[in-house]
């Protein structure tokens, strides 16, 4: 990845960040199959394992609602932000330390980001192999998603038909959805780590001044200004990405709590194959928001202690009390929380694992009862 094809991915984002057809029939399809599982419910009653089955994706149906419906909302708020990291790209990319930062943490975030894509791709690949491995096996229909549309004879040849390509579209859907949803958070919580980066080259570079045998006054006082702006661009840049995520993070916790859960719950008794790839799908999606929580928290670390080994007290009086009030801003930094209950960071999905099997062995106990 070259520092051409980074600034090429935000024009494509900002453009992408557009609503249009393909955006609306997302939305449509995703709110179809939500519909359809009270149906599929009532249909499989009192048979508890199809009603599992059926509910097993549902976390992942409503999150996908919840994402489409919060970009649609904040679309400036994407759009603006994707065209601040453009400039932001645009501006240290021909800078010799910068430019071997930035290429860095692009190719890191291009490694991961398919990493991730692949583990959704193994979850949805699951769902669909899985009919053609009972009938090769068993010689028996089944369906990818155990949801039933209303009004259709699925156990007809036509309405199975019917019944799957639907499945198979909403499948298809909800990996390119989920995908784009989350590498945004991605790209925006990488470049966090290329905005502090370069916050702390400026800051090595006031010291270089300060510390210089023939000291250039002007010049500490344009380095100190520069400083203080980018730290309040960060400040807002955190602020922000922490209120457009604050209610995404809490749906995507409770989502994964209810559909490990089960997940797990159907692996345990009935051996549901699928289950295995979706538990994989949602087991590194979790993983991914709490580890870019983490580099939230780590990166304002960095920021705070980088802010304190400036030899600050060099610094002209008035630059020198102006300094003392972005160290005391520095240590009240934002994180990226679930909901406001609790940060975000790896410690958090210890806690929701310990959760999630709680809520399983709770399960296990009322059917074994």
């Amino acid at each position: 990845m070259t520092g051409q094809t980074s600034l090429e991915v935000f024009l494509e984002f900002k453009s992408l960040a557009r609503p249009n057809y393909r955006s609306w029939m997302a939305a449509t399809v995703t709110t179809a199959y939500l519909v359809t599982i009270p149906y599929t419910i009532w249909y499989y009653y009192p048979d508890y394992f199809f009603i599992m089955q059926a509910l097993a994706p549902v976390g992942i149906g409503f999150q996908g609602l919840f994402k489409f419906y919060s970009a649609l909302v904040h679309r400036k708020f994407f759009q603006d932000r994707a065209k601040y990291l453009e400039d932001f790209h645009r501006k240290h990319i021909n800078h010799p330390r910068n430019r071997v930062t930035l290429l860095d943490l692009m190719r890191k975030s291009y490694l991961f980001g398919k990493f991730l894509v692949a583990s959704y791709l193994s979850a949805i690949i699951g769902f669909a192999l899985y009919p053609i491995y009972i009938y090769v096996i068993y010689g028996e229909k089944t369906f990818a998603l155990t949801a039933l549309i209303p009004g259709i004879n699925h156990d007809s040849y036509t309405g199975y038909l019917i019944t799957t390509c639907v499945q198979m579209f909403t499948l298809a859907l909800g990996l390119c959805g989920l995908s784009a949803a989350d590498l945004t958070i991605l790209i925006f919580v990488v470049n966090l780590a290329a905005l502090v980066e370069v916050f702390k080259g400026n800051l090595q570079d006031l010291n270089e001044l300060l510390e210089a045998p023939i000291r250039d006054e002007e010049a500490i006082r344009k380095k100190t200004r520069e400083i203080f702006i980018e730290h309040g661009d960060i400040e807002n840049y955190e602020t922000e990405l922490d209120e457009r995520y604050f209610f995404i993070n809490l749906m995507q916790v409770g989502s994964a709590v209810s559909c490990l859960s089960i997940a797990l719950f159907l692996c345990y008794t009935t051996k549901y194959l699928p289950g295995y790839g979706f538990i994989a799908g949602m087991f590194f999606e979790l993983l991914e928001f709490c580890l870019l929580g983490t580099i939230f928290t780590v990166q304002n670390d960095q920021m705070v202690d980088a802010i304190y080994d400036v030899k600050w007290h060099l610094l002209p009086m008035k630059e020198r009390r102006e300094w003392k009030f972005l160290l005391h801003k520095s240590q009240n930094a934002v994180d990226l929380t679930v909901g406001g209950f609790s940060k975000l960071n790896l410690e958090t999905f210890v806690k929701i694992i310990n959760t999630i099997y709680q809520y399983f062995a709770v399960l296990i106990n009322f059917i074994e009862n």
